[in-house]
């Protein structure tokens, strides 16, 4: 067949049919398939490997890492470079005075293209490229150091120290808190062109020209007022450079120096004074309130200062000094209390409104945040002129975000020949709580009207109240107890409820987490703080003439003295070091207790 014979002239094209040596291609064959046959597990090795660490970089890189870093370091003359393109290691520094081995402050750090400067204990740290790099450490009257520093590629073991020698007059100085005399740390003194910050003790020494003398110096730190000084240059230490500096914040009250009652404001040691509303002349003395919320962030004034029949109730604003009208109107105000950012104010519209109608009385409160107004509670009433019952509203207290109060109903009867008497067994009387936003009224516990007699609060412990209520006749007394959102029973005599040592008022500092109180002892109120039940006390003032006033922050006390002064002090106490430091003694006398309000 031709196309066999085709085939078999292709495979031996000179005709000759001897055998192709097959055992050559099946050994070529058979070897191909053993060099891929031993390939084939390691690149499964290495495939599964790979898998397996892109599937745990949490673990294989950090492993690659060390690996690499292991070889870089078994190369000595290369590791640095080669590890200075990816690796970088923190490097703390350390600079004193050659002199006085004192930690240089402000001093300028420079490292592998980055600067930082020295804290108030001479400490830079800087995050620079691990190897070997020129260190320069300089300041002002201070010659400039130059040294070659090694970056490790491992963690750094100790700060490398620098020893600056100065070229100008170190001066020593001490920065102290004005209120509680204590050191201040981290202060920045600054004369001229050379500055230093103040250790844990409040001490630094600062180097000025040497030929200098006395040099204007300021002294600022986050949190205080910045102090315009003067700098003493001496060698030694000197009285004259212990400067003060004053805690940052505005101390707010009702000052009648002018002649007229002014709202005024002071910083805390009563400089920098400043009218903030001036009095018109119309301001009644007796009847002019200033008070203000834990956090100072706002005051409530009660003031007839723009004429009129009444006073109204006004808001300040103290982040920009605005003045609001809370609430007018022919009605007369008087003040409760802040819890938080609401206000607490009763409203008696006794000039329109009769007994024998609805609403003469009522509860309000003020949200200084939102602006708005809601009513707590207002009074029922029933019966005409000469016949009639109402509600009124009595002991009210603030008690954390609730208000507690007694409601109660009187009622009177012109003539019993000629009218009848409303129906008083229908009524109730009742200790109540409402929150001062308005929500959850609630009467805690319930009395016949009829038969109610009469009602005395005093508060007793923090947030617990004592009452007492007497019958109709006077001749049954009963006491109660609020604590903790309800009322119950209370087993006393009446010399014990009305000498109760516990009864205190008790106030709480911004974060709530503290107390403020006094007790009288010889004639003389003896000033404590405690935690926020009035426990684990502290005896900040002994046998003094000082009055409880407030809290600014948790850190300071507000007491008044002879009813005009005002003094802050710390809440830690009056020591050898500090004292109460008088604001201002030009304020009125007051008629409400705690922040300003007076008594």
């Amino acid at each position: 067949m031709a196309q066999e014979d085709s085939s078999d002239q292709e495979e031996n094209p000179r005709g000759h049919h001897a055998p192709e040596h097959a055992e050559t291609k099946h050994d070529r064959v058979m070897e191909g398939t053993k060099d891929e046959e031993s390939k084939a597990p390691k690149f499964a090795k290495h495939k599964q490997w790979w898998t397996w660490a892109l599937a745990h970089k949490k673990i294989s890189i950090p492993v690659a890492i060390v690996v690499l870093v292991g070889l870089l370091a078994a190369v000595p003359f290369t590791r640095y470079e080669l590890a200075g393109l990816v690796l970088k290691q923190n490097f703390a520094v350390t600079v004193i005075d050659s002199q006085t081995s004192k930690p240089v402050t402000s001093a300028t750090v420079m490292l592998g293209g980055k600067t930082v400067s020295t804290d108030s204990k001479g400490h830079a740290t800087l995050h620079v490229k691990v190897g070997t790099t020129t260190l320069e450490v300089s300041k002002t009257y201070y010659k400039t150091s130059d040294s070659s520093v090694t970056v490790p590629l491992g963690k750094q073991k100790q700060a490398a120290q620098v020893s600056l020698v100065a070229t100008g007059r170190q001066v020593p100085v001490v920065v102290l808190n004005t209120i509680s005399g204590k050191p201040v740390a981290n202060a920045l003194v600054t004369a001229g062109k050379s500055e230093a910050k103040t250790d844990t003790k409040g001490e630094a020494t600062i180097v000025v020209a040497a030929n200098a003398q006395n040099l204007a110096t300021t002294v600022s730190l986050s949190g205080y007022n910045e102090a315009n000084v003067k700098l003493k240059v001496t060698a030694g230490v000197d009285p004259a450079n212990t400067f003060k500096v004053t805690p940052a914040g505005k101390v707010y009250f009702l000052s009648n120096l002018s002649g007229k009652i002014d709202v005024v404001k002071t910083n805390l040691d009563g400089t920098a004074r400043q009218t903030v509303l001036a009095g018109t002349g119309s301001e009644s003395p007796s009847n002019t309130t200033l008070l203000a919320s834990t956090d100072w962030k706002y005051l409530a004034l009660l003031s007839q200062r723009d004429g009129g029949t009444n006073p109204k109730l006004f808001l300040i604003n103290t982040s920009n000094d605005q003045l609001t009208t809370m609430d007018e109107g022919n009605a007369t105000f008087s003040v409760i209390g802040w819890s938080g950012h609401y206000f607490v104010y009763t409203v008696d519209r006794g000039t329109t409104v009769q007994y024998w109608q609805n609403n003469r009385f009522a509860i309000k409160s003020y949200n200084a945040e939102a602006g708005q107004i809601a009513v707590l509670d207002q009074s029922q009433a029933q019966g005409d002129a000469n016949s009639y019952a109402y509600q009124y509203f009595d002991y009210p207290f603030i008690v954390g975000n609730k208000l507690v109060y007694v409601e109660r109903w009187y009622n009177y009867l012109a003539n019993a020949f000629f009218y009848t008497p409303v129906d008083m067994t229908v009524k109730t009387d009742a200790i109540r709580a409402v929150q001062v936003d308005g929500q959850n009224k609630k009467d805690l516990k319930t009395f016949p009207a009829a038969s109610s007699g009469g009602w005395y609060a005093l508060p007793s412990e923090v947030n617990v109240i004592y009452y007492q209520h007497y019958n109709n006749s006077g001749a049954d007394v009963n006491y109660y107890e609020y604590d903790d959102g309800a009322v119950k029973d209370l087993t006393i005599t009446s010399d014990q409820f009305y000498n109760n040592p516990s009864y205190k008022n008790y106030l709480y500092s911004p974060s709530g987490n503290l107390t403020f109180w006094s007790e009288s002892r010889d004639g003389k109120n003896v000033l404590f703080v405690g935690d926020q039940d009035a426990k684990n006390s502290k005896q900040v003032a002994t046998l003094s003439d000082y009055a409880v006033d407030g809290w600014y922050t948790d850190q300071y006390l507000l007491v008044s003295k002879n009813g005009s002064e005002l003094y802050i002090m710390p809440a830690s106490g009056i020591t050898s070091d500090s004292q109460a430091f008088k604001v201002t003694d030009f304020r009125p006398s007051q008629n409400y207790y705690g922040y300003h309000g007076g008594y």
